[in-house]
């Protein structure tokens, strides 16, 4: 649906058209769980909620690299990109799940003479260590591996995690603010003001189509009502993953002399 509106409204070709909708797949649990602090919803809408931004963000970055490597090499192949993703996508599921059951062992084991702090950080240093073996194993694995390894330490290890939360609060503030600024410094206003009006429906029709029409064909026979799903479709904004990626892509695309990156 993406790449359909960016094709047929914002007049970008086909091959950037599918590149520019697996990017805005994600939605992004940095923008997703403030909002969800704020606005008091149902437990079954937030977890939801946060559950597809966590879930989405490794799933949508890799499936962009692997569009973006289709375009790059000029051959399109479906079974070379369905290989790519899926091989991606176990090596990092693998990686992370051994990761976090080793951490969560860990942490159960020397919770009496660990302190908090030291437990921060061995939070801190195992995700960089999953993260990046799985890299080593595979490129672009390694932000799923992170995320397989936190959902299994959250089962796991019964650790202080509101001190765990603290910790990751502080340190997504400090990096969030840094990427934002780096982001928008490399924006320009006249680059925006130079897609037109095609660029403004093609937005449009992401919130108010394409995302209404995806929620309400996952959550047919769902439990939720027609509120519920209202407020689902709604909240999509897109993330910093798929700002990050489409920076590094625009770099990548001018390199190799293609137009419209």
């Amino acid at each position: 649906g993406g790449a359909a509106a960016a094709h047929y409204l914002g007049e970008f070709p086909w091959r950037l058209a599918f590149l520019f909708g697996s990017l805005v797949v994600v939605t992004g649990p940095t923008v997703i769980n403030p909002i969800l602090k704020r606005v008091r919803v149902d437990p079954a809408v937030s977890t939801l909620l946060e559950g597809e931004g966590v879930l989405i963000d490794p799933i949508g970055a890799i499936l962009a690299v692997v569009v973006l490597q289709v375009v790059l090499s000029g051959h399109p192949s479906f079974l070379m990109a369905l290989e790519q993703l899926s091989s991606r996508l176990a090596i990092g599921s693998a990686v992370g799940a051994l990761g976090g059951w080793l951490m969560g062992s860990f942490l159960l084991w020397s919770r009496q003479f660990l302190t908090e702090e030291l437990r921060n950080s061995v939070v801190l240093a195992g995700a960089l260590g999953v993260f990046a073996l799985a890299q080593s194993l595979r490129s672009e694995a390694g932000l799923m591996a992170v995320v397989m390894a936190g959902l299994v330490v959250r089962q796991k290890a019964a650790i202080a995690e509101r001190g765990v939360r603290q910790f990751h609060g502080q340190l997504v503030v400090l990096a969030i603010s840094v990427i934002f600024i780096l982001l928008t410094a490399t924006l320009s206003l006249k680059a925006v003001f130079a897609l037109g009006w095609g660029s403004l429906a093609t937005v449009l029709c992401l919130m108010l189509v394409i995302r209404p029409l995806s929620v309400w064909l996952c959550t047919w026979r769902s439990d939720l009502n027609w509120r519920q799903k209202l407020f689902v479709a709604w909240l999509a904004p897109r993330g910093i993953v798929a700002a990050s990626v489409a920076s590094l892509f625009a770099i990548l695309l001018t390199e190799r002399g293609i137009t419209g990156g």
